[in-house]
């Protein structure tokens, strides 16, 4: 029989982390989707703040499932370099938390722009960050929102 993992979001719960972790330990989980600790995005981690999350994560017995990061959370037309950069640490953060997945956004398009006006940036900034999280060996969970590419019907995607 397959092992079902029941995860989300612990930051839901509360901004304190302690609290966040006490709540999923009652509620018998042992993983959680990890976006923020104490306020604080995990992609925003300081190596501090992570060597402090990991060792609550391991006293609480609670594993990582996915990081729920903002990455993609940008609009199509802003700087790309400086977002990259943000992912590659987010990266080291995610090998270092074991977590097998990273969710990711695929860029807000801007006012009065078709997701066939931008389609060719999106593809190539996904593409680059693909490929970066291919170095790793990590997985990417692409989310849909709407406003960005992957929140609009096929037919206005690909028209």
């Amino acid at each position: 029989m397959k092992k079902i993992v029941l995860t989300g979001f612990s930051d839901e719960i509360a901004p304190d982390f302690d609290e966040q972790l006490e709540a999923i330990r009652e509620f018998g989980l042992g993983y959680i989707e990890l976006r923020a600790a104490d306020g604080i995005n995990v992609s925003d981690f300081t190596p501090e703040k992570l060597r402090e999350a990991k060792g609550k994560l391991a006293e609480a017995g609670i594993k990582v499932s996915s990081i729920g990061s903002p990455i993609g959370k940008i609009n199509i037309t802003d700087d790309f370099q400086g977002h990259m950069e943000k992912f590659k640490r987010t990266l080291e953060i995610q090998k270092e938390l074991g977590a097998p997945f990273l969710r990711m956004f695929s860029f807000y398009l801007p006012e009065g722009k078709s997701p066939a006006d931008c389609k060719e940036e999106v593809f190539s900034r996904v593409g680059a960050l693909a490929e970066e999280s291919g170095t790793l060996g990590r997985g990417s969970a692409p989310r849909k929102r709407k406003g960005n590419l992957r929140g609009h019907s096929p037919p206005g995607v690909w028209s």
